[in-house]
């Protein structure tokens, strides 16, 4: 089973730092995801428009903390044009999944499917 810490009651005040704990709160919140189980695997599908794979890190924590992070900018302003509406989102995200104590941590793959 996979334990998502963004659902998991915060630790109590006197173990996390306040300004730390918020950022991530808040990047995990606004990165919604859906994850797959298979006999031997999970599949983690995150949905990061305008992202490409050098924008997203994976990487494990603890031993078994999986954790999909990055950072999404805002476009440089081209000569001529300025925006009208600005609706999506920047700034960093991130995702931490317990995997269980088992998890054969061997391989790690990142698939980037990009779409429209």
């Amino acid at each position: 089973m996979i334990i998502d810490p963004s659902t998991e009651d915060p630790p109590p005040i006197s173990q996390r730092s306040t300004r730390t704990y918020v950022r991530d709160a808040k990047a995990m919140a606004s990165t919604p995801a859906d994850v797959k189980e298979y006999p031997n695997s999970y599949i983690f599908i995150i949905d990061m428009p305008g992202l490409k794979s050098g924008d997203i890190k994976v990487a494990v924590e603890d031993e078994n903390v999986l954790v999909i992070s990055g950072e999404r900018k805002r476009e440089e302003a081209k000569e001529g044009e300025k925006y009208v509406r600005m609706e999506r989102r920047i700034g960093k995200f991130m995702r931490k999944f317990v995997l269980p104590e088992n998890a054969i941590l061997i391989r790690l793959v990142l698939f980037v499917k990009m779409g429209f």
